[in-house]
């Protein structure tokens, strides 16, 4: 699965030389076969590692998947041999307790640090020197912010594409953009419950893109019992 990167190699060294000057996403569409692969291969991953210790949250990385694919191939801009590139797009689980989607989209994805023995030790009973921790982070490659208490995500993602319109007012000039990334976060419905993303939604962000997971399901049975208020929101439009 080819990332959407700047780069058109990994580099092990000096990743600038390597550095496209016009990032993009990539232009090779996988075959649909090739799709139902990596989802069907990551849903299995889901399972089994979580079966493993007997913990973990496989159920929105297995809905999820589809999602993770559009945006780690064919979406994101990143660059897995040079993490902090300034430019990059910024992915925010705020549905952090989804961390392992996350996870194994940034070792299919080429991110060296997240092998798949990293990623075997989520939810092990001992968890020194391991990277894959219940939640998301930020001490580690592709994972910009910790994330965790509902609503917390969203805030920092409606925070990250305010500080990156201020860069872009003061450093972009006509014809040379020096920052003009996405942020693209991740929710579900106990964050929007919250009442920050409403919040978040009146500031019109043109570089925030909220991707919620509506699956109409909750630990205690359908979503319509307890949450009606994203049947149209109210700073649409």
């Amino acid at each position: 699965m080819s990332p959407s990167i700047a780069l058109d190699v990994h580099s092990s060294g000096h990743h600038s030389e390597s550095l496209k000057k016009d990032a993009h996403v990539t232009d090779k569409v996988a075959s649909p076969k090739e799709e139902q692969l990596v989802l069907n291969t990551i849903r299995c991953l889901a399972a089994d590692l979580c079966q493993q210790y007997k913990g973990g949250h496989p159920g929105t990385v297995m809905g999820a998947a589809a999602i993770g694919l559009a945006l780690w191939r064919y979406e994101m801009r990143y660059n897995p041999a040079n993490p902090d590139w300034f430019n990059r797009d910024r992915f925010v689980l705020s549905a952090g307790h989804a961390c392992l989607l996350q996870y194994l989209y940034l070792h299919f994805s080429g991110y060296e640090a997240w092998t798949i023995e990293q990623i075997q030790q989520y939810h092990a009973p001992v968890m020194s020197g391991s990277m894959a921790a219940g939640h998301p982070e930020i001490e580690y490659p592709g994972c910009e912010v910790t994330t965790g208490p509902l609503g917390q995500g969203i805030s920092y993602a409606a925070g990250m594409a305010m500080a990156s319109k201020h860069l872009a007012a003061t450093y972009n000039r006509d014809g040379l953009n020096v920052v003009d990334n996405k942020i693209w976060c991740f929710t579900g419905d106990g964050c929007l419950q919250e009442g920050v993303g409403q919040e978040s939604g009146h500031l019109a962000l043109d570089n925030l893109i909220l991707i919620y997971d509506n699956n109409s399901v909750t630990v205690d049975g359908n979503i319509d019992a307890c949450f009606s208020g994203l049947l149209r929101s109210p700073c649409a439009g």
